[in-house]
């Protein structure tokens, strides 16, 4: 895992070994909480998680002394599930590495480089 926006190294300079050594400074960079606090299942155990929480609900109002009854038909809105790249942005402001929409639409200020290089030589038969 990487910081957003950092360079891919070239292949001249992976086969040198320094595009590699460069790779390895940056992900050193990222350091601290990289899942939400509310990540659950296999995920949260990929890496450590952050102590505060994505979002916090409207506070409760303070109680009367009163027994309060339980409000009829109470529903919940269904979570969404996409976010547009520009949402993303908007909300990754400031040190913020990750943004919590719903459990179905996460983002992170992270990055992921796959480089491969292919030492096969020879041609593939005609079929």
């Amino acid at each position: 895992m990487l910081p957003v926006g950092t360079p891919t190294p070239t292949p001249t300079e992976l086969e040198s070994g320094e595009g590699l050594r460069q790779l390895e400074r940056a992900a050193a960079d990222v350091g601290g909480p990289r899942n939400a606090l509310e990540t659950v299942g296999s995920a949260a155990g990929y890496a450590a998680k952050s102590a505060k929480p994505s979002a916090v609900g409207a506070a409760l109002p303070a109680a009367s002394g009163k027994t309060a009854a339980a409000p009829a038909g109470l529903t919940y809105p269904d979570p969404p599930r996409s976010m547009s790249l520009q949402e993303c942005k908007d909300h990754m402001g400031g040190d913020a590495k990750y943004y919590l929409k719903s459990r179905f639409s996460v983002c992170t200020a992270l990055q992921i480089t796959q480089v491969w290089i292919s030492s096969r030589v020879g041609r593939v038969p005609a079929a």
